[in-house]
């Protein structure tokens, strides 16, 4: 049976987001938005429950007039006292162009026949040719005078809003629509007993990995005028300062798009790879300069990577293509590897992109247990095996319910952290049957809990059991030794395939089809 949220179920989602800002964040909040939080909570029921519903709605601009909230009395009276109280707006130059985008094609017909706009597109245009026309021939002051739009209202404090939000999800793009599907049980999260801590340390860190998380999404659907303007500002670093990690890879991440986005054609293409610290933006600048001709450039650009602690992706990068570009080695690291591999085999067309499925029924049909498990059995391995010391240990807490990445993971200092406890952990494995019973129970005790490691399943130690099964657990502690020191290096990146040969034992097979291999090769 569906459930159903009572009427005023959102006021309690914003009571919930505000004591988390007021208890765990405060440190991350200026003044005027912790007295903002205050201003809101003391607000009459019926004016926090518009603003909140303002808060909750997806179109920033709202027509008051055509709202019909049942547990709110005297909807457009509510409006009027929020705007004079500076908590509601309407229409700024600066968001007109939004405001249009909230019309319909036929409010835009009308608006525009109501200011009598001459060459008018068709009515049977395209909105986001209308949304042009008008954007460009009408003034906001003077529509603001007009009655017809002068209901519509916008939150005066959105900036604040999404910074509350990102705060809280250590994401951009959340909302309080969150609550209501842990509510309505479409969404799992963690108890709300636990002890909480804040994503950020420091407000200037939170701050500026507010900025970049949003640059970064803004990317996205930003014209080619706005893409070449935020090129040469980044270009002449009139950016915000980075700081903390986070704001480090959205920076690096955010030069790297918009270099992509605009193609080596851009004058300042070069100087966006060159300021990203992002391993692929590397790799495209010593491709791009390898092509303009500046050969000694890029041989000390590799060297340079070769002899640091670069990215292991990119050392790889760097070795290969030092190796076939200044010392006549013919061939790439991936046809070595093909060369040396086992001989291709043929699987039905059936298989035709499911390769791994193709490789297994093939196996199959040879009388080879094959098992399609690439990073899911090692997270899974990983997870149960340290489960206490992720999720339950004081010093490894999640953010708040809806986090799921414990936060020495996050900031990848798990083993740094927990070496005493993981030593333990492992060393007390001395067979097979002690680390399978040690999982089972960690299953048993904790199933469905919500992780970002891996999905629960009924079946999910059945190809952990094999793998314990057939080769030494000695052999196997290492590989969880190495994932506790570097998560985000190992947390992926293992092979498809574990094949169980009744002559040869246990291996692992990375499977490459050969439209696959084409691709990757050219």
């Amino acid at each position: 049976m569906r459930k159903e949220l009572p009427a005023k179920y959102y006021l309690s989602h914003f009571s919930e987001l505000s004591d988390y800002l007021l208890k765990v964040c405060q440190p991350l909040l200026s003044s005027a938005q912790r007295e903002r939080l205050a201003e809101l909570h003391s607000l009459p029921e019926d004016e926090l429950c518009l603003l909140v519903r303002f808060i909750s709605r997806k179109t920033p601009f709202l027509d008051i007039n055509s709202l019909r909230y049942e547990e709110i009395n005297n909807i457009c009276e509510v409006a009027f006292s929020l705007k004079a109280k500076g908590l509601l707006r309407q229409v700024q130059q600066d968001d007109f162009q939004a405001l249009l985008h909230c019309l319909t094609k036929a409010c835009l017909i009308e608006l525009a026949e109501r200011e009598s706009l001459t060459t008018l597109p068709s009515k049977s245009a395209k909105k986001s040719l209308w949304v042009a026309h008008i954007n460009q021939s009408v003034c906001v002051e003077h529509l603001n005078t007009q009655e017809y739009l002068s209901q519509y209202l916008t939150l005066s404090f959105q900036a604040d809003i999404d910074y509350f939000l990102f705060l809280y999800f250590g994401k951009v793009g959340f909302s309080l629509a969150q609550f209501s599907m842990r509510d309505l049980g479409v969404m799992n999260t963690r108890s709300a007993d636990a002890a909480y801590h804040a994503h950020f340390e420091q407000k200037a860190e939170a701050v500026s990995a507010f900025y970049y998380a949003n640059a970064l999404r803004e990317l996205k659907n930003a014209p080619e005028d706005e893409l070449v303007w935020r090129a040469r500002q980044a270009a002449a670093q009139q950016l915000p300062k980075v700081d903390g990690q986070y704001a480090v890879t959205a920076h690096a991440k955010y030069l790297l798009t918009l270099a992509r986005k605009l193609g080596p054609e851009l004058s300042h293409f070069k100087t966006l790879l060159g300021m990203s610290e992002h391993p692929q933006a590397c790799e495209m600048l010593i491709r791009h300069n390898y092509k303009q001709g500046e050969v000694e450039l890029v041989r000390e650009q590799l060297e340079r990577i070769l002899q640091g602690e670069s990215d292991e992706t990119l050392m790889i990068f760097a070795e290969d293509f030092y190796q076939r570009k200044f010392n006549q080695k013919r061939t790439s690291v991936l046809t070595d590897m093909l060369r040396k591999s086992q001989p291709a085999i043929q699987i039905d067309e059936a298989f035709k992109g499911q390769t791994e499925a193709g490789v297994i029924a093939y196996y199959k049909r040879h009388d080879i247990e094959a098992y399609h498990v690439e990073n899911e059995i090692w997270l899974a391995l990983f997870g149960l095996t340290f489960w206490q010391e992720l999720f339950y240990h004081p010093k490894s807490i999640v953010a708040n319910g809806f986090s799921r990445t414990p936060l020495a993971l996050k900031e990848n200092r798990f083993y740094s952290e927990f070496e005493e406890e993981i030593e333990c952990r492992l060393a007390n494995f001395t067979d097979t049957s002690v680390w399978m019973n040690w999982l089972l129970r960690q299953m048993s005790e904790h199933y469905g809990e919500p992780n970002r490691l891996f999905i629960w399943h009924d079946k999910m130690l059945d190809s952990i059991k094999i793998l314990l099964s057939n080769l030494s657990i000695e052999d196997v502690k290492p590989v969880l030794r190495l994932m506790c020191s570097d998560f985000h290096m190992m947390k992926s990146g293992f092979p498809d395939l574990m094949i169980v040969d009744k002559k040869a034992g246990l291996r692992f097979e990375e499977i490459k089809a050969l439209e696959i291999v084409l691709a990757e090769v050219s």
